[in-house]
């Protein structure tokens, strides 16, 4: 059985990385010291969520070894989450585009 902590947890990273990129987004209301900081955790926690991923990507092919079609659904549900970190790491990428131009 996969560990549910790894699946709650890479869940609740992500939900961080979504209010970051709202906090982000209304900078009128985050000062640019803050902003950086905001930015450096978004970098860590996406580095956290990758090795999270990882481990349960390995624990659940580990478990479903002798399951093709179940390891198959659970592979394509974990690209799924990594493709929509790898959205919002986007997302914080353009935002921090704009600031620079926003701030010249």
């Amino acid at each position: 059985m996969p560990d549910i902590t790894l699946i709650i947890t890479a869940i609740l990273s992500s939900s961080v990385i979504i209010s970051i990129v709202n906090a982000i987004a209304n900078r009128s209301r985050v000062k640019a010291d803050t902003t950086s900081v905001l930015v450096e955790k978004a970098l860590q926690t996406n580095e956290e969520i990758d090795k999270r991923f990882h481990k349960l990507y390995e624990t659940l092919k580990k478990d479903y070894e002798d399951k093709c079609l179940e390891c198959d659904k659970y592979e394509k549900k974990l690209a799924e989450c990594q493709e929509k970190s790898s959205y919002y790491v986007s997302l914080l990428i353009q935002h921090g585009i704009s600031f620079r131009r926003f701030d010249e």
